[in-house]
């Protein structure tokens, strides 16, 4: 038995079927009815959505067949594949392809198979939507057709389901944009209650201590009654000086302190 050739482009075509999320998913009622649809239309027995993956063919839904997954080797589907429009096998015992394939000599004995490929936008084939018969059997055009355009419904349900995990995905992000951003004005908040904090702290420790030895200094060197001698009176002048200083700088902190306060409220509002 001749094992089933890979795409040329196989690591995009699975990187684009693990994009779809679908691999192992719990059976869906929508893609069930398509497949009774198939079922019913073709008048087969078996009719499944398979899906190609890189060893093992995987069935999201299936009639007449209990197992879930098949491997890749013997999958009729990973030649369907290769092709845009629907493959056809009347007669697997005569194909090369299929003859020694097990799932002809063996249960279920394939004798009919068609299988139309789930190609998405750009050209990469999932698997197929597929019907099976154990008996020679031929398809007409408005079954195929048919077969078609269930195939095309199977790809639309993949591409909304693919777009609203994306949606969510893009939610849960934004949420968390938002969090991100309240924590932000929390730490905000409280810097500048620091800052405030820190005003406080200069005006009432710092400030008044320093207006407090001002005039202090004033009041000696402007009593006419005080005996001081030059030399204090030089000292007293320059402590006088260092306190004005002093005093211009903590005006300079606090008007600085109340800007970056104001630029903070604003940004946390």
């Amino acid at each position: 038995m001749k094992k089933p050739p890979e795409p040329a482009n196989e690591k995009e075509r699975l990187e684009s079927l693990h994009s779809y999320g679908i691999l192992d998913t719990e059976p869906e009622s929508e893609f069930d009815d398509i497949v009774k649809i198939a079922k019913h239309i073709t008048g087969t027995p078996l009719a499944l959505i398979t899906f190609v993956d890189k060893d093992r063919q995987w069935f999201k839904s299936s009639i007449g067949i209990d197992d879930k997954e098949t491997p890749r080797d013997i999958a009729f589907c990973a030649y369907a594949i290769h092709q845009s429009d629907t493959m056809v096998v009347t007669d697997p015992t005569t194909d090369e392809r299929f003859a020694t394939n097990p799932l002809v000599t063996s249960l279920p004995h394939i004798r009919f198979y068609a299988g139309s490929p789930l190609m998405t936008p750009d050209g990469h084939g999932l698997g197929t939507l597929c019907v099976v018969d154990t008996k020679e059997r031929e398809l007409s055009s408005e079954q195929l057709e048919v077969l078609e355009a269930l195939r095309n419904e199977v790809m639309r349900k993949l591409e909304r389901n693919k777009e609203i995990k994306s949606l969510k995905k893009k939610i849960l992000q934004f949420a968390e944009h938002e969090q991100n951003i309240e924590q932000y004005k929390s730490e905000l908040n409280h810097r500048a209650e620091r800052l405030r904090e820190l005003e406080r702290m200069i005006s009432t420790d710092l400030r008044t201590p320093l207006r407090g030895i001002a005039t202090i200094a004033d009041w000696i060197l402007e009593d006419e009654s005080n005996s001081i001698s030059d030399e204090v009176k030089q000292q007293l002048s320059l402590i006088k000086q260092r306190v004005v200083r002093t005093d211009n700088l903590v005006d300079g902190i606090l008007k600085f302190s109340r800007e970056t306060n104001n630029s903070i409220s604003d940004t946390s509002e």
